[in-house]
């Protein structure tokens, strides 16, 4: 099983006046955007998950204001990855 296998995007955001919480694995993540099996401007495939392309994901959940996301991380194992 390879590690983007397990990679989990968990998300905070505000609906109604609560605060929400989301898991999502990364692979499910980019089938619904439309990334899966796309590569990035460094030719790899955004399937692999490097470090680069889970920050890229981040601000692009953070910075889109109409999914009032306020905390974003990624995990791997249960463990917060350091981007």
């Amino acid at each position: 099983m390879a590690i983007n296998q397990n990679i989990i995007i968990k998300y905070y955001f505000k609906k109604n006046h609560k605060v929400l919480q989301c898991c999502v694995k990364y692979l499910e993540f980019l089938k619904v955007i439309e990334y899966y099996n796309k590569v990035d401007n460094k030719s790899q495939n955004y399937n692999s998950g490097h470090t680069y392309q889970l920050l890229y994901f981040q601000n692009l959940l953070l910075n889109n204001k109409e999914l009032n996301i306020f905390k974003c991380n990624f995990y791997l194992n249960d463990e917060i990855i350091p981007i």
